[in-house]
């Protein structure tokens, strides 16, 4: 008898738990949090989300190219004013970043910074 208390106080203990963390993180922002970033990791949806709207130009193709290469797409969402939303948006691209750092070496964003660098030099060299 006091077997199945103790199994029911511990199975009840980790519900409540798991009930906790589940609902701190959807209150920051239901779309954006830790756990929708681990399934978007999983089902190999990966994006970064850029707060702020995005200038149209006309490399945004080449852009996306290079962003595919290193194993993301990159979002842009209107700027949010709810501390609560950006603290979820941060949560979800730190899961982000720890996923990418560990397919693309920690200095990715160097080289993906570089290769953006490149693209722009070149089609601004064309354009003179």
């Amino acid at each position: 008898m006091r077997k199945v208390i103790w199994i029911f106080t511990t199975f009840l203990i980790l519900l409540l738990f798991a009930t906790f963390i589940i609902r701190k993180n959807f209150k920051n922002s239901p779309e954006y949090n830790y756990i929708t970033a681990k399934i978007d990791v999983q089902k190999g949806n990966v994006r970064v989300i850029n707060v702020g709207l995005q200038k149209p130009a006309s490399l945004d193709k080449e852009i996306d190219i290079v962003s595919e290469k290193y194993g993301f797409k990159n979002i842009f969402i209107e700027n949010e004013s709810s501390k609560d939303i950006l603290k979820g948006i941060d949560n979800y691209n730190s899961v982000i970043e720890s996923y990418l750092n560990l397919r693309n070496g920690s200095n990715w964003r160097t080289k993906y910074q570089s290769e953006i660098d490149s693209i722009i030099k070149i089609v601004s060299r064309q354009i003179k």
